[in-house]
């Protein structure tokens, strides 16, 4: 084959190689091994072009295969071919941005955190430039469990792509992060729309119609509907098995979960629970473990194997250990206090023990409600997260006697929120801490980092 041909040959076969994997098609395997064998063949002068696109590839079915490492390994190889071009910033954008998304997917904020600060002083200015820096600004925000700051960067993001014909795909992706934030926030119903609005411009994109699904469960979870969580379920699994190949691993393990959240639905606990078990074994993501196991214990404790949910809920404490999940977090906690509340014969012992680290966890997710600025948000978020621990932390201190317990956990819920002062606006904020709940508030920030004055 002359070179003539053979450069032409290798772009087309490249070109194939990426539209397959976008769609999950399993020909993009056999493509790609062609393209190979062309490369091979390339005149010296074309090796480096061949070679730094064979990376990208590489990274991109590493990344299917969940080795973080070896798609490090071959964007920095690929960065490392342009270190002698001057005017490769635009693609030195791209793969600095491809290198950031590795890091979030491998819980590393600070080093995304690096790279977004490292593709901020490159010198290029492309249209779709400030989109995909508030969107990886938002991403690193997220990982950290800002909701508010991560919703304040997306919303930037959206800003700076629309009415721009071009960034469509970007405005479309941005709406998709967006809607996550805000679900997780617990504002299910502006999730809801903003969801709408991504649908409406979203591309072909098989992780933002993922990010689509997720937005629906969560929602479906906020609002407490089983039917919605079956049929997002089902949708989810369908796109998966078609296009699901080069979908971010953490969807996949999120997606599985509807096998055993049916098997539960059914009363089939100890298939529920192994279920949860196989998917904490094999997730991608440490919160994606530790949220398997936690379910796992709540399958397995209604299976009747109280000693072994325990062990569940104590490793999905250590795994989140140090996790800026801190809703999460909170409710390992809870669940042990639901699970000795459901006990036949309470200790008094064991209660005494528990009860201030439960009281610590209804704080803290009372206090987390107030990081969305809407009411309606606000109280759809504690209904969803903080409701139940406030209950059964009164539930306990009655069973106790310990009638002052149960008052203080009134007076957090009846509490006044506060109203600070943000600029020239007014922001209702946490209410300030109640006059019970020393040991409690103690723990709220010793082990959470959550400060109440």
């Amino acid at each position: 084959m002359s070179s003539l041909k053979a450069l032409p040959e290798f772009s087309a076969a490249m070109e194939r190689v990426a539209r397959l994997m976008e769609l999950g098609d399993p020909r993009w395997e056999p493509e790609l091994a062609a393209a190979r064998a062309v490369a091979a063949a390339l005149p010296a002068e074309y090796q480096g072009e061949a070679e730094f696109r064979l990376h990208l590839a590489d990274h991109v079915v590493a990344l299917r295969d969940n080795d973080l490492p070896r798609a490090r390994r071959h964007l920095g190889a690929a960065l490392a071919l342009l270190a002698a071009d001057p005017s490769a910033d635009p693609t030195r954008f791209g793969l600095l941005d491809a290198l950031c998304a590795v890091h979030l997917r491998a819980e590393n904020t600070s080093a995304a955190a690096d790279t977004l600060r490292l593709m901020e002083a490159l010198i290029w200015r492309g249209p779709q430039r400030e989109v995909i820096l508030r969107s990886r600004e938002g991403d690193v925000a997220l990982a950290a469990h800002d909701y508010r700051a991560a919703q304040a960067a997306y919303r930037e993001a959206v800003e700076a792509a629309r009415g721009h014909a071009e960034l469509a795909e970007y405005l479309g992706a941005a709406l998709v992060s967006l809607a996550t934030a805000q679900a997780h926030a617990g504002d299910a119903d502006t999730a809801e729309r903003t969801a709408a609005q991504a649908r409406a411009v979203v591309c072909d994109n098989a992780n933002d119609l993922a990010g689509l699904h997720e937005v629906d469960l969560v929602v479906a979870r906020i609002r407490g509907d089983l039917p919605a969580q079956r049929q997002a379920y089902a949708a989810y699994r369908r796109l998966l098995a078609h296009r699901g190949q080069f979908v971010h691993r953490v969807l996949h393990d999120e997606a599985a979960a509807g096998r055993a959240l049916e098997e539960q639905a059914a009363g089939r606990h100890p298939q529920a629970a192994s279920l949860y078990r196989e998917l904490a074994a094999r997730a991608g993501h440490t919160t994606n473990r530790a949220l398997a196991l936690l379910r796992a214990a709540a399958a397995t404790w209604d299976a009747g194997e109280p000693e072994e949910a325990g062990a569940l809920l104590d490793e999905a404490a250590e795994i989140l250990r140090d996790s800026p999940h801190l809703t999460l977090r909170a409710s390992v906690e809870v669940y042990r206090a639901l699970f000795l509340a459901s006990l036949p014969h309470v200790s008094i012992p064991l209660v005494r023990a528990l009860l201030p680290q439960v009281q610590a966890a209804a704080i803290v997710l009372r206090h987390l409600s107030f990081q969305v600025d809407s009411a309606p948000a606000r109280r759809e978020f504690a209904d969803y997260w903080a409701r139940e621990a406030i209950e059964v932390c009164c539930h306990l201190a009655f069973e106790i006697g310990d009638n002052r317990g149960v008052a203080d956990m009134i007076d957090l819920v009846a509490a006044t929120p506060a109203v600070r002062v943000a600029g020239p606006s007014l922001l209702v904020s946490a209410p300030p801490r109640t006059g019970g709940l020393q040991e409690a508030y103690r723990v709220a920030a010793a082990d959470y980092g959550v400060l109440m004055s």
